[in-house]
């Protein structure tokens, strides 16, 4: 039946277990606590009515684990949103296309994946913002798609997957406030697209303290074109 979950609660996830977020045709939210698989996959989150939702969690700095997987209705906008200083894994998978905003704290991803596969799985043009204070660590193989948007407005992004394969970028914004992508594998560009690096001014100072290079696709030319406004710089 319908339930109300209480804000900042933890959410817990048996096998087979699924909560079912409804909400109606307007923009809605609903603030839980840690997300948290009590066995190895459990667990589904998905969206089933309505237009855009945004799921928040780690409210009251709760931290989780959750392996299950995050998706959408048919028609329906599933984002999600990390609050709270707490630190939440998400090692299973997914198709919200809202993307994924950490406001506070850190979400690590993890679990390797196949060939351009993603946490958001084949899900394209997937946005991560990752705000003032907050972290993104990407600790899986694959972990993002080629194609996906990183809008670092003051945070972190940790680039440091096992064997690699990780932080592949189509579009790589630095604004808001100063930023730094970090890790020993990098940033790498040009898969089928032209990537855009740009740097505001309010984000003069960003750090990008990581090796960056470009793929080579063949017969496919790609540009890496970097856009940095009067006065800024990024190191």
């Amino acid at each position: 039946g319908n339930r109300a979950i209480p804000d900042n609660a933890n959410v817990y996830f048996a096998a087979g277990s699924v909560l079912r977020l409804t909400p109606g045709a307007a923009a809605e939210s609903e603030r839980v606590g840690g997300l948290i698989s009590q066995a190895s996959g459990a667990g589904t989150i998905e969206q089933t009515t309505g237009g855009v939702f945004t799921l928040e969690f780690g409210g009251g700095n709760a931290a989780g684990n959750f392996s299950g997987n995050i998706n959408n209705g048919g028609a329906q906008t599933l984002g999600i949103r990390k609050v709270g200083s707490g630190t939440q894994i998400l090692a299973g998978a997914g198709n919200a296309r809202g993307g994924m905003v950490i406001s506070d704290g850190i979400v690590r991803l993890e679990g390797n994946r196949g060939f351009n596969a993603g946490y958001f799985t084949n899900v394209d043009n997937v946005p991560y913002t990752v705000e003032t204070g907050a972290t993104l660590v990407l600790a899986g193989d694959w972990i993002t798609r080629s194609n996906s948007i990183y809008n670092v407005h003051g945070g972190t992004i940790n680039a440091n997957a096992p064997n690699g394969n990780v932080l592949y970028v189509n579009r790589l914004n630095f604004d808001v406030a100063p930023g730094q992508i970090t890790g020993g594998f990098g940033i790498r560009s040009g898969y089928f697209f032209d990537p855009i690096y740009t740097v505001s001014a309010a984000a003069s100072g960003s750090v990008i303290s990581a090796n960056v290079g470009m793929l080579d696709q063949g017969a496919v030319t790609t540009n890496l074109v970097i856009n940095v406004a009067d006065g800024a710089n990024v190191n």
